[in-house]
């Protein structure tokens, strides 16, 4: 066979947020087992997530089993509005008690009870987070620890990348971020909280200072080797960057992933001033590596905005900076412009294409 490449893979999540014994005995190589706490949750509450898939599905094990041996590792550090749930649904409002909580972020990240526990208490004591320094970094030096296997490599250029797809039974890896999100040191109100235009300014002068200083060094890592190489720009919530699309599907008579999690704070919002300087940040090479930009999860109007940029700051000038949407669907609309809509119920049902703005229009491909 010719080795398969997958341009947007997690297999370090859960490992790396594992309980040690199962991170030293597993790493990314064994499988993960769906967490026992989803099944804690009972029927009806593990009903709302029954979108979600809860065991690993790319260890490397699996992954030269079939041949998927080229990897795009999506760096993640996981959203912290995922452990503040909603109950915005009359069967989790009788069913989903405060002592639910914690089994049901263990069931939807995956992640240990250790970690599960730590990231409650810094919630319960109103404390922000450096998402670079407290998480990114380390998620970063877990994968570099796992390349003591000789089978697993990460590469630094296309050379060392294609060479290991080359040999039997090895996993090359790329490095990608997932959410920009993951090189700001946010406040804990700057996680759900609208923001004024009084905020901006104030915000904007002590985010903004950060993120500089971690795509700098992300830039570095391994001396310039391991710079990711794309930053999916936008996530699942608000990152005071870019407006994002819904990606929760709504529940009925049943609840679903939205009514359990609130997306609301910035969706379908374009690109802030501060999102513009962090965007130019990433892309910028002069003596370094670019950083390209992953189009998935951002809002219809944040495409369009990120679009008109290219055309004119690049493709105007003859420079063919690529678009990336790494793992993306299509909507069936022709055009961005029809895409341009609220979500609802309606766009998710009754329709042979799931027609939600987070997905990509005739045009956009």
């Amino acid at each position: 066979m010719t080795p398969i490449i997958d341009i947007h893979t997690h297999p370090q999540i859960k490992p790396h947020n594992a309980e040690i014994e199962d991170r030293v005995s597993k790493g990314l190589w064994k499988h993960f087992s769906e967490s026992g706490s989803c099944r804690d949750l009972g029927s009806l509450r593990r009903k709302a997530l029954e979108n979600l898939v809860k065991d690993s599905q790319t260890n490397l094990d699996q992954a030269i089993v079939g041949d998927i041996r080229g990897l795009f590792i999506s760096l993640y550090p996981v959203e912290r509005n995922f452990f503040d749930v909603r109950k915005n649904h009359i069967i989790l409002k009788l069913l989903l008690k405060k002592r639910h909580m914690r089994d049901f972020a263990q069931c939807v990240t995956g992640f240990g009870t250790t970690k599960i526990d730590k990231i409650f208490d810094r919630y319960l004591q109103k404390q922000g987070l450096n998402y670079y320094s407290k998480e990114l970094v380390n998620e970063y030096n877990f994968l570099v620890g796992e390349t003591s296997d000789p089978r697993f490599v990460i590469a630094s250029d296309y050379d060392e990348f294609k060479n290991t797809l080359a040999q039997d039974g090895k996993v090359a890896s790329i490095l990608t971020i997932e959410g920009a999100h993951a090189l700001g040191a946010y406040e804990k109100d700057d996680f759900w909280r609208p923001v004024s235009a009084a905020d901006k300014l104030e915000i904007h002068k002590r985010l903004g200072e950060g993120f500089e200083t971690h795509i700098k060094a992300v830039k570095k890592w391994n001396g310039g080797k391991h710079c990711p190489f794309f930053v999916t720009f936008a996530h699942h919530f608000c990152n005071l960057l870019a407006g994002h699309s819904q990606s929760f599907k709504q529940g009925g008579i049943i609840p679903g992933m939205a009514d359990l999690l609130d997306q609301r704070n910035g969706i379908d919002e374009g690109f802030s001033k501060l999102g513009w300087e962090v965007l130019e940040r990433f892309l910028t090479n002069s003596g370094e590596r670019r950083i390209l930009i992953d189009v998935k999860h951002m809002s219809v109007k944040a495409r369009m905005q990120y679009f008109a940029f290219l055309k004119e700051n690049y493709w105007d000038r003859g420079e063919e900076l690529p678009v990336i949407c790494s793992h993306g669907a299509f909507s069936g609309y022709r055009t961005l412009e029809e895409s341009n809509k609220s979500d609802s119920n309606r766009r998710f049902k009754r329709n042979y294409l799931s027609k939600q703005s987070v997905n990509i229009s005739d045009e956009e491909a």
